[in-house]
């Protein structure tokens, strides 16, 4: 699988540091639709097989589906927006990174050069790495947790495109893939 882009890899484990020192802004403006605790969700079609299920919103401890890790962060300044996912579990394994300008978030290109990207692996045998397409990145609740941090967000991500993996000789192999993920706050947040 294609590398994704390690600013937000390095951004996604510094935020993981960081969460377990930090407590949450309870004076946040922005009060969406609280989803602190809910399962997270995806549903994915690979040339018309589907991958889809729930993964526990388990803090510190493991789920009942062996939920290791789900964590989503946002970072904006003046001119562009950054998102990054992770989700995993004994199931699936997903991970996306964006970057795009302020305001485009209803079309982000998945493309090549690394800017923005989704990899996922919902079995043991075969991983897939988005190559072209686009993405809808729906940013929800948003919660501080200190000045300079990322912020934790709740996400909504839908996407479409030619997403490669390689198959038992080794070759790479081009399907098409689409579907959604979604990631919820934390339980308490």
């Amino acid at each position: 699988m294609k590398t994704i882009n390690k600013t937000i890899y390095i951004a996604v484990v510094a935020f993981l540091t960081l969460m377990s020192g930090c407590s949450k802004d309870k004076n946040d403006p922005k009060e969406e639709e609280n989803t602190s605790g809910a399962a997270h969700e995806y549903n994915i079609t690979v040339d018309g097989q589907n991958f889809s299920g729930k993964i526990d919103n388990v803090y510190g401890t493991e789920g009942e589906n062996g939920a290791i890790s789900a964590v989503s962060v946002f970072y904006q300044d003046d001119t562009t927006t950054q998102v990054s996912f992770s989700l995993q579990n004994n199931d699936m394994i997903a991970v996306g990174g964006f970057v795009y300008p302020n305001g485009q978030g209803d079309n982000v290109s998945l493309d090549d050069e690394g800017n923005s990207s989704i990899e996922f692996k919902p079995s043991s045998d075969i991983g897939y790495a988005s190559e072209s397409g686009t993405a809808k990145v729906i940013i929800g609740k948003k919660v501080n947790l200190g000045e300079g941090v990322p912020k934790f967000a709740a996400l909504e991500i839908e996407f479409e495109g030619t997403f490669s993996y390689l198959d038992e000789n080794n070759d790479r192999q081009m399907v098409s893939a689409s579907g959604t993920f979604i990631v919820n706050l934390p339980p308490g947040y």
